[in-house]
């Protein structure tokens, strides 16, 4: 049975629900209005009513993924529209106090489980020789709601498939 806890009171969608990539692009935004941009084993999808994260289930430290029950990072360099929406932009354009909100998803087999909502704790930049613009290395993202002990291990469990003779240990 699905977990049916809700993000907030302003999100329909309930958290560790599955979804298809164009229902998770869908909570970015209107599709005239999206874009997407992928960097490692990571794709953000910029919208104007909010960011869609997705990460590959697992929680290697290499790559982007769910690292704990309370964040998922991100592992650049990002390209510079990230960078803008996740850390110099992160307001509602012409507000000072309404966030558009991250969505955080991971890939898995089946489709992409939705990790709820979060906001940026943390994020690394650099300035590279030969660049004006700073990049972004790195990026903790603190969910809103932790994920529990089953929610954690689902998020976390590589998307890999099981080889032949794992099946038989």
């Amino acid at each position: 049975m699905e977990d049916v806890r809700m993000v907030d009171h302003s999100s329909a969608v309930p958290l560790m629900s599955l979804l298809n990539d164009m229902q998770a692009s869908a909570l970015a935004g209107d599709a005239a209005t999206r874009e997407n941009y992928t960097f490692g084993s990571a794709t953000a999808v910029i919208g104007n009513a909010g960011t869609v994260i997705i990460v590959e289930a697992g929680d290697a430290r290499d790559r982007s993924s769910v690292w704990n029950a309370e964040e998922v990072r991100l592992l650049g360099p990002a390209p510079t529209p990230v960078r803008q929406r996740l850390v110099d932009q992160p307001w509602e354009p012409g507000t000072a106090d309404v966030r558009l909100p991250v969505h955080l998803t991971a890939r898995v087999p089946e489709g992409l489980v939705y990790l709820g909502t979060g906001s940026v704790a943390r994020a690394g930049t650099e300035l590279r020789p030969g660049h004006a613009e700073h990049v972004l290395t790195d990026c903790v993202f603190r969910l809103d709601t932790s994920l529990s002990r089953p929610d954690l291990d689902r998020a976390t469990t590589d998307s890999l498939p099981t080889l032949p003779n794992e099946m038989a240990s």
